[in-house]
């Protein structure tokens, strides 16, 4: 079999439009085999068809120069098959105004490679987010977080930052191996009471070690 049939094709290419015309199969290369008229032909699918040609499908055709006909869009599918929008090109969508986008059920996304988004304002309103993230990088000038409860269950967090300020309430942390703090100053400052205590503690200083206070018990 040739790529066209062009036998079968002269009976529809007498005439500029065809109905009655269903699919039958689909071939390799992009090719769809119709059957118009009761006579089988193969057809190539118009690039403004955007909806997929699939086996059952009644669809329009439009006989071209050269006895090469094509199928220009699906007007019927009897199946339950879902509609297969499909693109053998890259695809390029431009919008002068507003884009609106509504699903009724659920909406999935797959890239095979990456996926970009830029846009001077993004607005994400979730109930619930699931995020699976092998890694992530992330350059943020700003950071702003308002939440009313936050849970991070991690084996290792690493953080660098030329400036780090925290305002709490109240603060609980619990080591079960070594805390290690080092740095050129420390300075702790309590406004009633510090406790410190250990089985036992050791205080060192290379120059000066000093204790100042109304009253000094020791024992």
């Amino acid at each position: 079999m040739t790529i066209f049939e062009m036998e079968s094709i002269r009976s529809v290419a007498d005439r500029p439009d065809s109905e009655g015309a269903w699919v039958e199969a689909r071939l390799d290369g992009g090719l769809i085999r119709v059957v118009a008229d009761g006579q089988a032909m193969v057809c190539r699918k118009a690039v403004s068809c955007l909806l997929e040609p699939g086996p059952g499908d009644r669809v329009a055709l439009h006989a071209a120069d050269a006895g090469i006909v094509y199928v220009v869009a699906v007007l019927e599918r009897p199946s339950s098959e879902p509609a297969c929008v499909c693109f053998d090109r890259p695809l390029q969508l431009e919008v002068r105004g507003n884009f609106e986008l509504q699903v009724q059920d659920s909406a999935s996304l797959q890239c095979g490679r990456a996926f970009a988004v830029q846009a001077e304002k993004a607005l994400l309103s979730i109930e619930l987010l699931e995020l699976v993230v092998t890694s992530l990088q992330g350059l943020i000038g700003e950071l702003g977080l308002r939440t009313g409860a936050l849970r991070l269950v991690s084996k290792a967090i690493d953080t660098v930052a030329e400036r780090l300020v925290q305002v709490l309430g109240d603060s609980y942390r619990s080591v079960d191996g070594m805390d290690q703090v080092r740095a050129e100053r420390i300075d702790y400052a309590a406004l009633e009471q510090l406790r410190l205590h250990a089985r036992n503690a050791l205080y060192t200083a290379d120059q000066l070690a000093k204790i100042d206070a109304g009253q000094i018990h020791l024992g």
